[in-house]
């Protein structure tokens, strides 16, 4: 990671950024999707098994209230029969017969389903039966009695009889008849119920499979009708529970959803199974959606990534060629400015302002380099054989004395001092009492030849002339003033006046003198000649002690830096310079 370049960090950090958000927000679309669709799968059968259940009610409630048409009778004559029998009375027997005949037409005409009804006494025996046709008079009634009369105590139930002998699976619908009054016993009713009569055929669905089942787990009712009679499969029992609305619902991880719902009457149970392609499909379908939105999301993603990374790093890039241009020694080369305003912006201004001041300084140096050169070489020039001049002024100043002429040997030995003082290459500073002592020998000379037309004034508090200054800082300042002042204009008394001040941490040495000044216009010029970089010729001023000025300035501002230097005013009559460096700073420039 830390060996790719930054434009692909980028592109793969937004990426990773955009793919984990994509995938994230694709999970929860997908998984709020699924969930939707299961709710609204449930909620659908729901409503589609509860009203088949009302359905169901309505059918079975009307089963049971054809029971119930038993008692709808003043002087229950039906109760009477099925309790003792027929009357031996031929005109009450009739009226009997006409009685239940009634009844089976209720049957025959209200219960379409209903196929054959047997009525029996409480001692077991047939007390009538009714056919809906011929067909069914062949069903053996002693297997069914034995099973739902002999064997089952239940008042009431539904269940399931396969009639063999007339090929046909029947429903069977039993109800004990009981007295109103007394709550005796008095028989056993039984309705043959025809699956092909029912309509319940037209809510069987592609997917859907609603099967009916009775207190013992047997299935009275199922589309398929080798499943009539059977028990219901345990995995599907442990599926269901009632709870206190009549119902539950439940579904599991293979993608089967049962419904359940309790009927009102006679403990049956509806299941309704539904196998959830559709729902598969739309899952597959979603699935499949989320996967391409994905996918072209993360293309787009990877596109833009690309794309911004680039946008963002191609100014980097750029400043990182510009830099290699550089290194190679181009310093020429400039970023153009662009209407940015961020760190990028920032850093190529900041890169733009550095390589020009390493150019300045690249030519600061080799300036100062030609400039050193210069002045190696004029040293060598004026010093020609420096100590055979020394030890010559050594000579005739011997001479001097012993000819008794001791001016001329003390000029020889201010003169023989100053030579020492020249040539001397280390150090490069010297303290300030050595730099006026050397000023002392060079104005005594000047005296002399002026005739003692100049007056100097030192007033320098012990503690500074320990300072440290470069040499010959001050001869070129005083003889600036002898020049313009009694070669140029020739006056009674030339006075030139040295001290020092002091500012926090820095040095002020001050000299004037009184001679005529300068003119503003070539003051101004001398100002702007001192003031440039030290590489910089000195354009149209060629006089030796506006180049001294320069110099002295020049060599300041490379001892001490470019906030130190010399400065120049004009007085009512004559000239101030103002020289300012550290304050006892050792130098450790060359």
């Amino acid at each position: 990671m830390f060996k790719l370049n930054i434009k692909t960090k980028i592109a793969i950090v937004t990426l990773t950024i955009s793919v984990v958000s994509i995938l994230a927000i694709s999970v929860l679309f997908y998984t709020s999707y699924k969930n939707s669709l299961i709710k609204s799968t449930v909620d659908s059968n729901s409503q589609f098994t509860k009203y088949i259940s009302d359905y169901l009610n309505i059918y079975f409630k009307k089963l049971q209230y054809t029971a119930v048409e038993l008692y709808n009778e003043t002087e229950s004559v039906k109760l009477k029969i099925i309790k003792d029998g027929y009357s031996d009375n031929i005109n009450q027997k009739y009226n009997q017969r006409q009685s239940l005949m009634n009844y089976f037409t209720f049957i025959q005409n209200q219960r379409k389903s209903i196929v054959k009804t047997v009525i029996l006494s409480e001692n077991k025996t047939i007390v009538e039966t009714w056919n809906r046709n011929n067909i069914y008079t062949k069903i053996h009634l002693d297997p069914i009695i034995e099973k739902y009369v002999y064997n089952n105590n239940d008042d009431s139930l539904f269940s399931s009889y396969s009639a063999t002998e007339i090929d046909k699976q029947l429903m069977v619908y039993k109800k004990n008849i009981y007295d109103l009054f007394t709550h005796e016993k008095l028989g056993t009713i039984l309705y043959f119920i025809d699956y092909n009569k029912f309509d319940w055929e037209r809510y069987n669905l592609q997917d859907n499979t609603f099967f009916v089942v009775n207190k013992y787990n047997e299935i009275i009712y199922h589309p398929n009708r080798e499943q009539l009679g059977k028990n219901v499969d345990d995995n599907i029992i442990s599926l269901y529970s009632i709870n206190e609305k009549g119902y539950s619902l439940q579904h599991n991880d293979n993608q089967l959803i049962n419904y359940n719902n309790l009927l009102e009457q006679s403990d049956l149970k509806l299941i309704n199974i539904t196998i959830m392609n559709e729902l598969k499909k739309n899952k597959t379908m979603a699935m499949l959606t989320t996967i391409l939105v994905v996918i072209t999301a993360i293309i787009l993603s990877s596109v833009a990534s690309s794309f911004f990374a680039l946008k963002i790093t191609k100014p980097i890039k750029n400043l990182c060629n510009t830099m290699k241009k550089v290194e190679k020694g181009n310093f020429n080369i400039k970023i153009p400015e662009t209407q940015r305003e961020d760190e990028i912006a920032i850093l190529n201004k900041s890169f733009n302002y550095m390589t020009l001041k390493i150019k300045e300084m690249i030519q600061f140096q080799y300036q100062l380099e030609v400039k050193n050169r210069e002045a190696q070489l004029m040293v060598l020039q004026s010093q020609i054989n420096p100590h055979f001049l020394y030890n010559t002024l050594q000579t005739i100043s011997g001479k001097a004395i012993l000819n008794n002429d001791y001016e001329i040997s003390t000029m020889c030995k201010a003169l023989s001092d100053i030579f020492r003082y020249s040539i001397q290459s280390e150090p490069k500073e010297t303290t300030i009492k050595d730099e006026l002592f050397h000023i002392s020998n060079y104005l005594y000379i000047q005296q002399i030849r002026f005739d003692n037309t100049i007056e100097i004034n030192i007033d320098i508090d012990e503690e500074f002339k320990s300072c440290l200054v470069p040499r010959f800082i001050l001869q070129p300042i005083v003889e600036n003033a002898i020049v313009h002042g009694i070669e140029k204009h020739p006056i009674d008394k030339e006075i030139i006046s040295i001290n020092i001040e002091q500012h926090n941490n820095t040095l002020s040495i001050i000299i004037e003198d009184n001679g005529p000044g300068i003119e503003d216009t070539k003051l101004c010029r001398i100002k702007r000649s001192i003031d440039r970089e030290p590489m910089e010729t000195s354009s149209g001023l060629t006089g030796r002690s506006s180049i001294g000025l320069r110099n002295v300035n020049t060599r300041l501002k490379i001892f001490y830096g470019k906030q130190y230097g010399i400065n120049i005013h004009n007085k009512n009559t004559g000239l101030k310079i103002i020289m300012t460096m550290p304050y006892n700073k050792e130098v450790t420039h060359v």
